[in-house]
């Protein structure tokens, strides 16, 4: 197990090392890619296939969050220019308490009215409308632009979904690919092996030569060194 987690990442930091544009991003997509294979557990791991891993990718991926988070602060941006072409209408209420006389009475009385003095307690309420003019075309020009950074907003969360699962499928393509070669080369190393004690048998009764045997020897060093270059 722990030769095959320095063979896969060796294998996981050759491609980050090749990619152009997305360093951090493949850095951390990497390190999900190894958390995903190796600290999931056995049982897990058997059912690692492609889909679960672009899946688990496309869910967990923390670039991947930012994005759509980014578009959704766009897109919340674009809704309130739109809110702004509506107006504002507000409403209010309001009570006052007077507690000092000199400033709840008038200083002289109405000149056709008795003199009453003002209430203690007042109340007051109203509204107000806005309605925006948009003459200067300001208004419409925000709407407009923030239309299109939410849009280009969408197309970048989409464009770093694919380039993910792009990743996911290609390195995962890869370890399969390092995979079969191993277990290609292990059958090949066991049948050379096998061959060296036949070859071994018939050199002791002179059948074949001694040269068979080195033959054989040097197949099967070239195989193990493969091997060794895998991991």
């Amino acid at each position: 197990m722990k030769r095959k987690y320095r063979m896969v990442k060796k294998n996981l930091n050759r491609a980050a090392s090749s990619s152009e544009g997305w360093p951090n991003l493949i850095g951390r997509f990497t390190v999900l890619l190894l958390l995903l294979f190796f600290i999931a557990g056995a049982a897990q791991a058997q059912r690692a296939n492609l889909g679960w891993v672009l899946h688990q990718v496309e869910k967990h991926a923390p670039a991947l969050k930012a994005a759509y988070a980014n578009s959704d602060v766009f897109s919340a941006k674009r809704s309130v220019a739109r809110s702004r072409f509506l107006g504002e209408a507000d409403v209010f209420f309001h009570t006052f308490h007077f507690n000092d006389n000199r400033l709840t009475r008038p200083i002289s009385p109405p000149i056709t009215l008795p003199a009453l003095t003002f209430d203690d307690n007042q109340l007051g309420y109203g509204g107000g409308v806005q309605l925006p003019l948009d003459f200067n075309g300001r208004l419409r020009n925000s709407f407009h632009a923030s239309s299109h950074q939410a849009k280009a907003a969408e197309a970048n969360a989409e464009n770093l979904r694919l380039v993910l699962l792009n990743k996911a499928a290609a390195l995962y393509r890869g370890l399969e690919q390092i995979a079969g070669q191993r277990k290609a080369l292990q059958k090949q190393a066991e049948a050379l092996r096998a061959h060296i004690k036949v070859a071994e048998t018939a050199i002791e009764v002179g059948r074949i030569a001694a040269v068979e045997r080195l033959r054989l020897v040097a197949e099967l060093k070239v195989v193990e060194g493969r091997l060794a270059g895998l991991d």
